[in-house]
């Protein structure tokens, strides 16, 4: 019997990822108590959390790419995943309502090297400029006892914490909203655990992807992630939105934060995105695993009310990003998605 690839199979458990959350947002509460510091954000439907400070909602966040740092070293080409460092912030940021206005990073390495450190900050120079947040500083540390790579002496691992200043109120989707997606640039930085198990066993990272030669199967990994600024914060002034869901970590799942209680969606997704399609083929993954692992081609979904619908879509296509009508909010619970030729797929934590 051909084996069944799935996320936890792949290393990651997403149960065990869910309960450090729950870890992390007691003691966000105890330090918060023990300070008298309000940390607001936590129950709103946001992505990040915030303070208050005089006048001024600022906002942290830090993330990095995971493994898509060992595509890299396979490639040998480093400025994707500096570019996705920045990415995975000011995403999350702006769909939280908040305008990113900062960031530093830090570089681990297991050997001076300078290519990859080059490599790394030219794409955290071009994901800075693209989403309008200035490189305020950083750390690198050379630490060969701590830092293994896939190759020897290329090990490096790159993270960022991010700056940004809440401006905008959030909702959560109620009954009769609808949901719009945003088309993704591919597998971002999610999922990479998998897709890399899945199609490294199959493929060298040099072999043309079957169904395109021009773009190999490390180009397709590496591919950099959308960066969605520009457009979420053109919709934030516009009132346009009610609110948004970065289709990260937990893909679909995440758009359960964004709604009222006892509210569910359903969903009209696009025909996936052929890197999907040979991994789900290559690892028979089943098809509600992959609506939890990876975007799928939906990088981004806002909810909005209808009469603004197309509005955000015109919009939305004005500046350069592909985006539909992809759902709607009901009060049946759960997330319910229609895969063009499966049928429904129902997906839950």
């Amino acid at each position: 019997m051909k084996k069944s690839w799935t996320y936890k199979k792949a290393g990651v458990d997403r149960d065990a990822a869910k309960s450090f959350h729950d870890i992390a947002i007691r003691k966000i509460r105890s330090i918060s108590n023990a300070l008298n510091l309000n940390v607001l954000g936590i129950e709103e439907g946001r992505f990040t959390n915030y303070v208050q400070l005089g006048d001024y909602k600022l906002t942290l966040h830090a993330d990095g790419v995971g493994t898509k740092v060992l595509v890299a070293q396979l490639m040998n080409r480093y400025w994707e995943v500096g570019w996705d460092a920045v990415a995975m912030n000011v995403n999350d940021l702006v769909a939280g309502g908040a305008k990113p206005l900062g960031i530093v990073d830090y570089i681990a390495l297991e050997k001076s090297d300078k290519e990859i450190l080059e490599g790394l900050l030219d794409g955290i120079e071009k994901a800075c400029i693209e989403s309008k947040t200035a490189l305020i500083g950083g750390e690198t540390a050379i630490m060969p006892d701590v830092i293994k790579g896939i190759r020897p002496g290329k090990g490096f691992d790159v993270s960022v914490a991010a700056l940004g200043i809440v401006l905008w109120n959030v909702q959560k989707g109620s009954y009769g909203d609808v949901i719009i997606g945003f088309r993704s640039n591919g597998i971002h930085s999610n999922g990479l655990s998998l897709a890399r198990k899945i199609l490294l066993s199959k493929f060298d990272v040099n072999d043309p992807a079957p169904y395109d030669s021009s773009v190999t199967i490390g180009e397709e990994l590496l591919r950099p992630t959308r960066i969605y600024v520009k457009i979420c914060v053109k919709l934030w002034e516009k009132n346009l939105v009610k609110n948004f869901a970065h289709i990260t970590g937990g893909a679909f799942l995440k758009i359960r934060r964004i709604l009222e209680t006892n509210s569910g969606v359903e969903i009209n997704v696009p025909d996936p995105p052929d890197i999907f399609k040979l991994i789900i083929t290559k690892g028979n993954v089943p098809w509600d695993e992959t609506y939890k692992t990876f975007n799928m081609g939906i990088g981004m979904v806002a909810i909005t009310t209808k009469d603004l619908a197309e509005e955000v879509i015109r919009l939305c296509k004005k500046m350069g990003y592909e985006a539909d009508i992809i759902g709607k909010v009901d009060k049946e619970p759960g997330i319910r998605i229609n895969v063009p030729g499966i049928g429904m797929v129902r997906i839950q934590c």
